[in-house]
């Protein structure tokens, strides 16, 4: 089954059949190897219906679909909808996503509540960056936390002036140029390619986890290496551009690593069933922060 229409990609069908909770649809839709966590820039579907706090759409998502209950705890914490966020946090979900979204809202009594528990400050400085609470980032920057994850989120946010401090501060161009490529800024990609001399592999990566298929075939056209666009779409869940760069000679282990960063287990599993490699493998869940599935397939040799 393909979109509604032409202007429709399968990011915004599978939010529409999500709200009507067509699950006969939607599973023609997975079925034909479309991922249900397939991103948009840096939001899924799932992520996104929580963020406008559509519980019903999110609950037939994971229930059903298997969604990633840490974008949906993200999403809550985003549109503060604080009940829900607990229900997720009750069954066990990572602090880290909840603490992503509320910072990104701007909610500081529940960041500094999630801090206390354990929550990392360099996600909380992520998200007050993502939602331009210059303050807040300031603050965390002061007590430690790590520039590069400001640098990170203020530019998936799109503020240069922000991400230009921080890069004169010795923040990485390389950081930078991932993010502004993942939401598809492509004048300050261009920027840093041509002014800061920033990898061209970056890039392609970013605006494959985005989905941006136009400027990842521009920079595969300049000669950029096909492993890093495979590695960018795997964690994107863009399973149809994974397949055809696979069959074009990129790496399947790129591939599976991006599968893994992205918490696709089920392609992950697939990828290791054609000999795609474990330590890849949980090289991308470590990446991720997932230790139990990086666990789950034993120690890296690396």
């Amino acid at each position: 089954m393909l979109p509604d229409n032409h202007h429709e990609n399968f990011f915004d069908t599978i939010c529409r059949l999500a709200e009507a909770k067509d699950k006969t649809s939607l599973s023609t839709i997975v079925d034909d190897k479309v991922c249900v966590d397939v991103a948009h820039g840096q939001y899924t579907p799932v992520m996104c219906l929580a963020k406008a706090g559509k519980r019903e759409a999110v609950d037939f998502l994971i229930n059903h679909f298997h969604a990633n209950k840490n974008d949906a705890t993200q999403g809550y914490a985003y549109g503060k909808f604080t009940t829900h966020v607990d229900a997720l946090l009750v069954e066990g979900i990572e602090k880290e996503a909840a603490i992503r979204g509320y910072a990104a809202a701007g909610l500081i009594d529940q960041v500094c509540d999630l801090l206390r528990n354990g929550a990392s400050q360099d996600s909380a400085v992520w998200g007050y960056a993502l939602g331009n609470h210059i303050e807040q980032v300031n603050i965390l920057l002061q007590h430690g936390a790590n520039q590069n994850f400001a640098l990170w989120g203020f530019a998936l946010n799109g503020n240069v002036e922000r991400v230009n401090l921080l890069l004169d501060q010795d923040g990485s161009c390389d950081v930078a140029v991932w993010a502004y490529a993942v939401e598809n800024h492509i004048n300050q990609v261009n920027y840093l390619l041509n002014r800061k001399n920033a990898s061209k592999d970056e890039a392609i990566s970013g605006y494959a986890r985005g989905g941006y298929i136009e400027q990842v075939n521009d920079l595969l056209a300049l000669g950029i290496d096909h492993d890093f666009a495979v590695c960018g779409y795997a964690t994107g869940g863009h399973i149809i551009q994974v397949d055809d760069l696979l069959k074009q000679g990129a790496s399947i282990d790129f591939a599976v690593m991006g599968y893994a960063l992205g918490k696709h287990v089920s392609l992950v599993n697939c990828l290791l069933k054609q000999g795609a490699s474990r330590d890849q493998a949980i090289k991308g869940y470590m990446n991720g922060g997932y230790t139990e599935l990086a666990a789950q397939l034993g120690v890296t040799s690396e």
